[in-house]
């Protein structure tokens, strides 16, 4: 999947509020924070994920 961000930065002349650096330090951070209470494996379905993203391949 390939994604751009192009006509939002053209037409509406958006910018990132903080460095990609500093984005991703900030959601690290907040990530060690705030860690999930429990993870329920039940929640994810890896192949149904992987089939989507082969279809749109």
């Amino acid at each position: 999947m390939v994604v751009s961000s192009q006509c939002i930065r053209a037409e509406l002349g958006y910018e990132e509020p903080v460095a990609i650096d500093e984005g991703i330090r900030r959601t690290i951070a907040w990530e060690k924070e705030n860690p999930p209470r429990t993870i329920n494996l039940a929640e994810f379905d890896y192949d149904a994920e992987d089939a989507a993203l082969a279809h749109n391949s």
